[in-house]
Formats: structure tokens, C-alpha cells, sequence
């Protein structure tokens, strides 16, 4: 099997994947309260639904990622392209499933305010649990930052296109 694209078994353990998994919910929490909640309100509520965990997703990815890759004691770095695919499509799941939820949900609960936050939040920290794990899970030798470095630019590049220019031109109400 070729040696970068072997999946080695997670390191350093427990502390290593907490450590991830709180880098990750953070940033992704913190990209979705900057980008996504000053147009919560100005915008469709499913168009918000998937940008906050499609931007979340994303940026819990790249801190997973990173911080996988600064803690690696074996001087190994993390797939960014694999740990950022994997968040989206978990992100993608629980955007859907929870939009399906919340909206079954319309009109027969009294929690209906608190509902979205709640959904966001789990599904926030399944995302981030799931890239701190997938970072972890998929190695590959380290030989220079260069190639991460430009992946993240093109990533946070490609997030600008799609998510916030959809959010930014999105009709208003």
C-alpha cells in the first residue's frame, strides 16, 4: 500500500482527539457566528441552515487539520482534502436530517425558538468530532507546509465563492 495514502491508527491517544475535537467546535461555532449570524435574519432560514453548517463544517475541518498536524509527534501531517470532504458530508447529513426535523416540528412545540440552536450545536459538535477523528485517521509523511497552505487558501477561496456570495446575494425577504 502506498505510504500517503495508508491510514495509520489515531496517535498520542484520547488528549489528542479532546484537543482537536475543542480547537474544531471553536472555530466552527466562531466562522458561524461571524459569517452566518449577521444575515440570519435578512435571508431564507434553510438558506441560512445549510450555510451555517456547510462555513461550521468547513472551518472545523481546517483546525482539526492543523492541529493535527502541529501535535503529530511522528512528523506526519494531516489530509486536508480528506478530513475537509468528510466534515462536509457529515455536515451535510446533519443539515438535512435536522432540517427535515425542525421542519415536522413547526407549530407542535413549545421549544420551537431554542430547537434550531440546539440542532445547530449538536450538529456542530458532530462535525467536529468527526473531523478531529478523520484527522487524526489519515496520515501522510510531512514534507513541507506548502502544499497544506495553499489547500487551506484555496478551501477559505472556495467558501468565499460559494457560501458567502450566496448568503450576500441571497433575496431579501
Amino acid at each position: 500500500m502506498n505510504q500517503a495514502t495508508r491510514a495509520t491508527e489515531p496517535e498520542g491517544g484520547l488528549v489528542k482527539f479532546l484537543l482537536a475535537a475543542l480547537v474544531a467546535l471553536i472555530c466552527g461555532v466562531a466562522a458561524d457566528v461571524v459569517l452566518v449570524l449577521p444575515y440570519a435574519l435578512s435571508s431564507e432560514a434553510w438558506r441560512m441552515w445549510f450555510a451555517a453548517f456547510g462555513i461550521g463544517a468547513l472551518f472545523a475541518a481546517l483546525a482539526a487539520g492543523w492541529v493535527g498536524t502541529l501535535i503529530a509527534s511522528d512528523r506526519t501531517r494531516s489530509r486536508l482534502l480528506i478530513v475537509v470532504g468528510s466534515s462536509e458530508a457529515v455536515a451535510a447529513i446533519m443539515a438535512v436530517g435536522g432540517f427535515l426535523v425542525l421542519r415536522s416540528a413547526i407549530g407542535s412545540s413549545a421549544l420551537l425558538p431554542v430547537l434550531p440552536l440546539l440542532f445547530l450545536g449538536l450538529g456542530i459538535t458532530v462535525i467536529a468530532l468527526a473531523s478531529s477523528w478523520t484527522a487524526l485517521r489519515f496520515r501522510s509523511p510531512r514534507r513541507g507546509l506548502a502544499q497544506d497552505i495553499l489547500a487551506t487558501l484555496g478551501l477559505l477561496g472556495l467558501m468565499v465563492v460559494v457560501h458567502v456570495k450566496t448568503i450576500i446575494f441571497a433575496p431579501l425577504p
